[in-house]
């Protein structure tokens, strides 16, 4: 099962670099796309949304069960 994994990481880097490749050959830059205005505003977006989402829908209810299992165990 450890095997599986691993091959699956090494699976996911080859591909980014096989994409990072390609995208090279077709001469598309990396670093000029990513300092766009457009683009750093639709990632700041982005990171916030998920950030919200995640303490909305995942923090927010286990820190609840936590506080909840340590006033029922004390």
């Amino acid at each position: 099962m450890k095997n599986m994994r691993k091959r699956g990481f090494v699976g996911v880097i080859v591909l980014i670099i096989i994409g990072v490749i390609i995208l090279g050959y077709f001469k598309i830059d990396l670093r000029d796309v990513f300092t766009r205005p457009e683009i750093t505003q639709n990632l700041s977006f982005a990171r916030e949304f998920a950030v919200g989402a995640f303490n909305t829908y995942i923090r927010a209810p286990f820190e609840k069960a936590r506080s909840a299992s340590s006033t029922a165990l004390w």
